[in-house]
């Protein structure tokens, strides 16, 4: 079975984490979280919990929405 991301997730996540002026490692720290697994979510390779997208909506001041959109 392929993995198919949620629409543009990945690119959204960078974007939003660019915006607050945060790298990968930082918002890895705060999500309690390896940098390479924050990495993940940004390239699509893996997808984060709800509970996480509900972490990164409030980390990176955007809607869980925004995020998926």
């Amino acid at each position: 079975m392929e993995f198919k991301p949620i629409g543009n997730l990945g690119r959204n996540i960078k974007t939003y984490r660019k915006r607050k002026g945060l790298t990968q490692a930082e918002c890895a720290n705060a999500a309690s979280v390896g940098q390479s697994m924050w990495a993940s979510w940004e390239n699509n390779t893996r997808v984060p919990s709800i509970k996480m997208l509900f972490f990164m909506a409030q980390l990176l001041d955007c809607s869980m929405e925004q995020l998926c959109e």
